[in-house]
């Protein structure tokens, strides 16, 4: 079995090395290549001599340099709007990002970029003869165009995710993460751990840990975060260097100039001095509401699993639109977003009749007992209204949308509103659905949390490596024979 593995940051180009290196030794792959990202693995994997390997950055300045044209009429005959794959990558193109970061290319630009990779791809994929790509990037041209042509070619894929609940490591067989690997049944150990972790989450005590993790990320005020910063400051040169890349403008590169960064820093102190000063919703409302859960912004929720809704504000407008006389909508920040966002995105919220924000002092779990209806994008408040056995509405399929409880948007905007009040009576079947439905996440994956999965120190971990390569040796063996 040969294996192309795409690694992100957080040091997964190494991390998948060392895991390729561990299968390979025990006869579970016949050969191995990587694409990474980022300096940390690029150092680490330019060590080992052995290893097929690519970088992003290589072959982004390939790209940058290269005179060659693409037919673009013919790929996207095969893969359909070439605007619209990149307006799937948070970093080149996004008309919802707080400090536009991704209005910086041209659409010829753009399109050409998406080409390139799929022109690539075609050719890599086919020319090494490789049987399974593994990813552990989502929200990015190099890995949506692997997804793609893998589909074209019958390539078998694998894409590395979340649990949500339980906050565990799994595989997808598709890049918008809908269809979770399985490749063992639930006993009733998997169901005492699904049943205790709905008893902790009904008394608050648990929450995913990559939660946590975004607030800090975003917090200006987290003198961790300044360390990093400075850190960064050592990359220009090594980029300059290793690359020859040299614009740190460009978006696609993710590692802001000084300018940006303090730019983004004086805007995070000031959004988030508004937010706190904004007028909002501390008690929980005696009439009937919906309650709206915002995503972080930008994300793969929206723009892979939902593009055509990751626009927030307009949807928030034609759901209210929707919606019956009585029934108020409220809305509830994520967290992570606290300090991000434009102040005159709660402005024109706020200008909108029978919708109000929820303050933070206002828990989730009371909002989601108390409403109507709950409803999200793709988010994972779904599944925790589903545990709470209340009905929910999600715009676009998730891993966790085939469970009763949640109802998915048909696509016909005419009859939302009547879509909306039929979900308001949907429960569980049966309160086992939701215990089975945990009790199956914990039987397909691996006790690493999403804070663990995205942080780069793990890499040289030795336990972590050997949980992550336990879980790709199985996924592995579970598709390929299908």
């Amino acid at each position: 079995m040969n294996i192309l593995f795409i690694g992100g940051f957080a040091g997964w180009g190494s991390k998948f090395s060392s895991i390729a290196e561990s299968l390979s030794s025990n006869d579970e792959i016949s050969d191995f290549h990587i694409i990474s990202q980022g300096i940390d693995s690029y150092e680490d994997i330019c060590g080992k001599e052995s290893t097929n390997h690519l970088s992003f950055e290589e072959l982004y300045k390939d790209f940058l340099d290269s005179s060659s044209i693409v037919n673009k009429h013919n790929l996207e005959q095969r893969y359909g709007p070439l605007y619209k794959i990149a307006a799937s990558d948070r970093t080149l193109l996004q008309f919802t990002h707080p400090i536009e970061y991704g209005r910086l290319h041209s659409q010829d630009f753009m399109t050409s970029y998406v080409a390139y990779w799929l022109n690539f791809y075609e050719n890599f994929l086919v020319k090494n003869k490789i049987d399974v790509v593994v990813t552990s990037v989502i929200a990015s041209v190099m890995s949506l165009t692997a997804a793609m042509v893998c589909e074209k070619k019958n390539i078998k894929l694998l894409s590395l995710g979340l649990t949500r609940y339980p906050d565990r490591a799994t595989f997808y067989k598709d890049i918008q993460m809908t269809e979770r690997i399985h490749f063992s049944d639930y006993t009733f150990h998997h169901l005492e751990k699904a049943e205790k972790l709905i008893e902790e989450k009904n008394k608050k005590q648990i929450n995913p840990s990559w939660l946590e993790w975004k607030k800090q990320l975003s917090n200006p005020l987290n003198i961790f975060n300044y360390v990093n910063s400075i850190r960064s400051n050592n990359l220009y040169k090594k980029y300059k260097l290793y690359f020859g890349l040299v614009d740190f403008k460009d978006p696609i590169l993710f590692l802001p100039t000084i300018s940006l960064r303090i730019k983004s820093y004086v805007l995070k102190m000031i959004r988030s001095y508004y937010y706190s000063r904004l007028k909002k919703l501390a008690k929980l409302p005696k009439g009937k509401f919906y309650l709206y859960a915002l995503h972080v912004d930008p994300e793969m929720a929206t723009s892979v699993l939902a593009l055509n809704w990751i626009d927030q504000l307009d949807l928030i407008k034609r759901i209210k639109i929707q919606m019956y006389h009585d029934v108020k909508l409220l809305v509830k920040e994520h967290p992570s977003m606290i300090g991000i966002r434009n102040v005159n995105f709660y402005k024109e919220i706020q200008a909108i009749p029978g919708v109000e924000i929820c303050s933070d002092s206002l828990a989730t779990e009371d909002l989601i007992k108390s409403s109507a209806l709950v409803i999200s994008i793709t988010g994972t408040i779904s599944l925790e209204a589903a545990i709470f056995n209340k009905p929910s509405f999600l715009f676009a399929k998730t891993d966790f949308s085939s469970i009763s409880s949640i109802s998915v948007f048909d696509g016909n905007l005419d009859l939302l509103g009547k879509q909306l009040k039929m979900s308001e009576e949907i429960c569980l079947k049966d309160i086992s659905e939701i215990k089975e439905f945990l009790a199956d996440n914990y039987a397909n994956s691996v006790s690493l949390t999403g804070s663990e999965i995205w942080n780069s120190e793990t890499k040289n971990q030795f336990k972590y490596i050997n949980k992550m390569t336990y879980l790709l040796s199985k996924s592995l063996n579970e598709i390929k024979d299908c």
